[in-house]
């Protein structure tokens, strides 16, 4: 195998300088073999390793299976193994192996589906303070916002229609009735006191 530096040597004179592979060989002292080998390929690409023997090859199948039945850390694989399996290995090795052997786990998410209107989610907020003569005042509000329909939906806020329509809920109002949701899902610990 040669480095990436003789490469790129046998590359330049070979392309730039035009020279044989005889003369390529007797210049750096390879063998004439090589030489056109390495002339000829476009890019350099060392010979992969073979695979070595491991320690943990004998253990393998049985860090699969446990693996399968329950998702255990490293730790609990490396102290299970020295006991059962009469392991001689290190930890770091087992842990490269875990790792890309252990099974994907499962989102840690859960999606929820709804038909339109069906759900809403709801939330509170706080604007900030509202004078008012003397007093002031914190200045609330309340957000819903329907699951998708193929209707038109409306918006959260006044902020976020366009200023040319209103809300479907000021136009029919036994519409917005028609349309309210079956369940909500509250985004905060608790409305505002």
């Amino acid at each position: 195998m040669i480095s990436y530096e003789l490469y790129h040597q046998i590359r330049t004179l070979f392309t730039q300088r035009g020279l044989t592979f005889a003369q390529i060989a007797r210049e750096l002292g390879i063998h004439a073999e090589a030489v056109s080998k390495w002339a000829r390929a476009e890019a350099y690409a060392p010979r992969p390793a073979p695979p070595r023997k491991s320690v943990l090859d004998a253990h393998k199948p049985t860090i699969r299976r446990l693996l399968e039945h329950h998702p255990y850390s490293v730790a609990q694989l490396f102290t299970r193994l020295r006991a059962d399996e009469a392991y001689a290995g290190g930890l770091s090795i087992l842990k490269d192996y875990v790792r890309r052997v252990r099974p994907v786990r499962a989102a840690a998410f859960l999606t929820l589906a709804f038909a339109p209107c069906e759900c809403a989610k709801v939330d509170w907020g706080s604007a900030g303070t509202l004078s008012l003569g003397s007093t002031s005042r914190r200045l609330s509000f309340f957000v819903m916002e329907c699951s998708a329909t193929t209707a038109s939906s409306m918006p959260s806020s006044p902020w976020a229609r366009p200023p040319s329509t209103s809300w479907p809920a000021i136009k029919t109002p036994s519409r917005s009735f028609a349309a309210c949701p079956r369940a909500c899902s509250w985004t905060t610990s608790r409305p505002p006191s």
